[in-house]
């Protein structure tokens, strides 16, 4: 049941991996955003997280099908790896990082939730 009022959730924290100084392992945080009218992941994290994500959903009572939109920051695949998991979420990125077809291009502001 979606919250009369917009709340965010951290579905999954993100990592930074170093060795010498060089990233060798990333995953951006999850959010959920859910309000009476929209649940909406922001960034899906790293490929190699999806089953962790997925546990996640499952423990908050959501269904990768019952997310409405997804918002990428950007189109890194440490923040879009997961993408897949969301067949029926609008998925929204910048202009600027030429997502592929079927993605919304944000190139201004726009509201998600009232």
């Amino acid at each position: 049941m979606s919250p009369s009022r917009p709340t965010v959730r951290i579905m999954r924290e993100g990592r930074l991996v170093r060795s010498g100084g060089r990233i060798v392992d990333a995953s951006s945080t999850v959010c959920m955003v859910e309000s009476p009218d929209a649940r909406i992941i922001v960034d899906s994290g790293s490929p190699n997280e999806c089953g962790a994500l997925k546990e996640a959903l499952k423990s908050a009572g959501v269904a990768p099908g019952g997310v409405s939109h997804l918002v990428n920051t950007h189109l890194h695949v440490d923040h879009c790896g997961c993408n897949a998991l969301f067949q029926n979420a609008r998925v929204y990125a910048h202009a600027f990082e030429s997502p592929p077809v079927g993605v919304v291009r944000v190139s201004e502001r726009i509201s998600l939730v009232p």
